[in-house]
């Protein structure tokens, strides 16, 4: 009778556990790499048709402050961002599918899927809670920015755990007989990768969110006084922000190039015993 009421008691609690299981089953299906290859595929395109938008809208808005605040400065600002768009825009389509290739030369292995599905977990969990509160913010506020920062992190955290609930996407296997030093190898680079594979996303989503603020922050410019300045403020920022997402999947080439040379050489260092081992045999 005892061992029949710790039984049940077993299941009582194990069925939280079970749940999460089949969430993570049914959303290892859903979340799916071949919704992020689509995804990837029409961000990329948004995000560099975006950038002639952007390009052009730069240039319309300093010309526009530069008559509503009668500032030449705001004119060349403006033009300068217009044409430097242009050259970052060059560099970004270069290098977005650039760590497609590092990514597959550079594989890793895990001992189990236990912190695969913990991140996949956590991460779609962070990604609805996030796209609620800025969604709460956005209504609080009266201002649209916050939802669609809300819903471009909502995006990014929901792939992220989708490279996570399908790590073959980012040559990541688990390998029971990894050692100690190899696990936290492929913990760094899990993080490393996904980053990388997500870059070709983030650009997209940083481009198209970024340059629709610019669009509607402009407005502020017919404003007087302290109203226009602050629209400028806000626009400039922007102007700034695509020129950051632009260099991003540059920057993270080079951070994964160097990274991973650290990590081979930490390899190296792990592999001495065992080959020393062998020379001893």
């Amino acid at each position: 009778m005892a061992v029949k009421k710790k039984a049940a008691n077993k299941e009582s609690c194990n069925w939280v556990f079970n749940l999460i299981v089949k969430i993570l089953d049914m959303m290892r299906n859903v979340l799916s790499e071949k919704l992020f290859n689509f995804l990837k595929k029409w961000l990329l395109i948004f995000g560099n048709c975006g950038f002639y938008f952007a390009s052009g809208l730069a240039l319309l808005i300093g010309l526009i402050a530069a008559i509503r605040m009668e500032s030449f400065e705001a004119f060349v600002t403006g033009l300068a961002y217009a044409l430097g768009f242009f050259i970052l825009q060059y560099v970004a389509v270069r290098f977005a599918n650039a760590g497609d290739k590092l990514i597959e030369n550079n594989k890793t292995g895990l001992s189990s899927s236990a912190f695969l599905d913990s991140m996949g977990l956590l991460f779609m969990l962070g990604g609805v809670l996030t796209l609620l509160f800025n969604s709460y913010l956005a209504i609080k506020l009266g201002a649209f920015s916050p939802f669609l920062n809300g819903l471009a992190a909502f995006v990014v955290l929901e792939l992220f755990a989708l490279l996570a609930l399908n790590p073959k996407t980012i040559t990541l296997d688990v390998v029971p007989g990894t050692s100690a030093g190899q696990e936290a190898i492929g913990i760094i680079t899990f993080f490393l990768k996904s980053f990388m594979k997500l870059i070709p996303i983030v650009f997209g989503i940083g481009i198209v969110v970024t340059t629709i603020l610019m669009f509607i922050h402009s407005f502020g410019l017919f404003k007087e006084g302290l109203g226009m300045s602050i629209a400028w403020t806000r626009v400039s920022g922007a102007f700034q922000t695509i020129a950051v997402v632009a260099l991003l999947p540059l920057i993270a080439y080079i951070v994964f190039v160097f990274v991973f040379l650290a990590i081979d050489i930490v390899r190296a260092i792990l592999s001495i015993p065992s080959k020393l081992d062998k020379l001893a045999k």
